[in-house]
């Protein structure tokens, strides 16, 4: 069973056009209108107040 499972990861690491990508232009989209703020988890966050203040920082720079 352990050969088996190898033989399937190598097999996938090496054929990388079945790997699923995206595009540098879409991630920098993602990044430039805050998206993973406005309804991703974000990892580093404590409470709500934090997130809100945040949300409200991002808000006030794209409404410039």
């Amino acid at each position: 069973m352990i050969a088996r499972l190898q033989a399937a990861l190598f097999d996938w690491a090496l054929h990388p056009n079945n790997h699923v990508t995206t595009t540098n232009e879409k991630i920098a989209t993602y990044a430039d209108k805050q998206l993973q703020v406005k309804g991703g988890i974000l990892i580093g966050i404590w409470d709500e107040a934090e997130l809100a203040a945040i949300r409200q920082q991002i808000d006030t720079r794209s409404s410039l």
